[in-house]
């Protein structure tokens, strides 16, 4: 066998032994105790979830009468007279 073929060999070997014996370590999330807490879900928020995200309750409740939404993106395109700073201030701030 080559020499240049049996070092890669020897090399995949050694990538697949680090793999299999490498620690795996597990991400626990932090309690809501510690302050965490996850966004709301606009699919399933109250009206006072989106208030507190600083929307009008004009808009909120719109918001919530055209659920479900997919993404911002969709339901920017169910609001084209919003302005588009109102949907950039979501981002981040809530999921689906």
């Amino acid at each position: 066998m080559p020499r240049s073929r049996l070092s890669g060999l020897l090399g995949g070997v050694m990538l697949g032994l680090a793999q299999i014996f490498t620690p795996v370590r597990t991400v626990r999330p932090t309690p809501p105790e510690q302050g965490f807490t996850l966004p709301p879900d606009l699919n399933t928020c109250s009206l006072e979830d989106l208030l507190e995200l600083g929307l009008e309750p004009e808009l909120a409740g719109r918001i919530l009468a055209h659920r479900p939404s997919l993404s911002l993106r969709h339901l920017a395109s169910q609001f084209p007279e919003v302005e588009a700073r109102v949907w950039e201030g979501l981002e981040g701030r809530v999921r689906f």
